[in-house]
C-alpha cells in the first residue's frame, strides 16, 4: 500500500478506537494503531525536515514561508506519500464489527489498506 492510503485510513481508525466492539476486534485495532503510529512518527520527522530544509519559519505567523511558494515542499511530500510500504495489519469482517455506526468514508478507508475484508482467509483453506 502507499503511506498516502494510510494517512487517509486514519480518521477511521480514530474513529474506531473510541468505539465499543468486540474484544476480539478491539484488540486487532489496537494493534493495527501501535503499528500505524511508527509510520506516522517517521512521516512527521519527514516532514518536519522538509519545512526546515526547504522554507524559513515566520516567528511571527507561526508558519514557514518558501521562495518558491512551496512547491518544492509539496512535491517531496507528495513523492513520500507515494512511497509503498509494507505493513501486516490485522483484518476482520464488518461481521465482525457487530452493530456499531460508522460512516461509508471511514468503511472504505479501512477496506483501502486491506484491513476490512468480505471474508477472513485461513492458510489452510
Amino acid at each position: 500500500m502507499k503511506l498516502i492510503q494510510l494517512v487517509n485510513a486514519k480518521p477511521a481508525l480514530t474513529a474506531l478506537a473510541t468505539t465499543k466492539l468486540p474484544a476480539k476486534v478491539a484488540y486487532r485495532i489496537g494493534k493495527s494503531i501501535n503499528l500505524i503510529n511508527s509510520e506516522f512518527t517517521s512521516l512527521e520527522d519527514a516532514r518536519v525536515n522538509l519545512l526546515n530544509s526547504l522554507g524559513t519559519p515566520n516567528t511571527k505567523t507561526n508558519q514557514y514561508e518558501f521562495e518558491d511558494g512551496g512547491v518544492a515542499f509539496q512535491a517531496a511530500m507528495a513523492e513520500i506519500q507515494n512511497e509503498e510500504i509494507t505493513l501486516a495489519l490485522p483484518k476482520f469482517t464488518l461481521d465482525e464489527l457487530g452493530p456499531v455506526n460508522i460512516e461509508p468514508v471511514h468503511l472504505a478507508a479501512l477496506a483501502d489498506i486491506g484491513m476490512l475484508v468480505d471474508e477472513i482467509r485461513t492458510t489452510d483453506g
